[in-house]
């Protein structure tokens, strides 16, 4: 995973699978990336979707509430889609924030360990496709 981001900045990764999307995100998600996070997410939700769609907030140490915001507009295209929604994020910042907001459920935040038989942020590798990295420069 990609934990390692300076101070202030944002990472998204994307990895689709014919099975599942897997969107990696890091760093500090305010206002100031939300228009990156929203492509990060909208590029995870283009084109034909698999059966689930996960974010791995695990490596985010801020969250305010446009990017919550996001990730609730990201969860319902989902679903409208047909796509499973679902987030990690540890037992960190993130997770509160989604607990105060009462989001926990409804955005189906689970455990890494939750998984039957991966975590969340793993594809078998038959299934990985080139990876996309945002904010794009």
């Amino acid at each position: 995973m990609f934990h390692d981001v300076p101070a202030g900045t944002f990472a998204g990764f994307v990895r689709k699978g014919s099975a599942r999307t897997v969107v990696e995100l890091s760093g500090e998600l305010d206002i100031a990336v939300a228009p990156d996070l929203r492509a990060c997410l909208g590029g995870a939700l283009e084109g034909p979707l698999p059966a689930e769609v996960h974010v791995d907030l695990s490596g985010v140490t801020f969250l305010d509430s446009s990017s919550v915001s996001e990730l609730v507009s990201a969860c319902k295209r989902a679903r409208q889609a047909g796509a499973d929604f679902s987030v990690t994020c540890g037992a960190g910042l993130p997770r509160k924030v989604l607990a105060i907001q009462g989001l926990t459920d409804y955005l189906r935040v689970v455990d890494e360990t939750t998984s039957a038989d991966r975590p969340p942020s793993v594809l078998p590798a038959s299934q990985e496709v080139p990876t996309e990295r945002f904010p794009r420069h």
